[in-house]
């Protein structure tokens, strides 16, 4: 009987098609990606409630049929 070679485990990260031969670097890779996706996140909600705040405080901006 021949003994047959299974294949080497990788891990994948299918949101940036990267591959990992070691488990503890696809973790450390994966944990990096969601710090930055939720610092990303958070930046843009800071931007969207600056700008919010901006045209609250903007009497242009007060009368718009779209802001209200």
């Amino acid at each position: 009987m021949r003994s047959q070679k299974l294949p080497k485990k990788v891990w994948i990260c299918h949101e940036a098609g990267v591959e990992f031969d070691n488990k503890e670097y696809y973790e450390e890779y994966m944990n990096h990606k969601l710090l930055l996706d939720l610092q990303r996140a958070q930046e843009e909600e800071e931007s969207w409630r600056e700008e919010y705040y901006r045209r609250r405080r903007n009497p242009y901006w007060k009368n718009d049929s779209d802001y209200d």
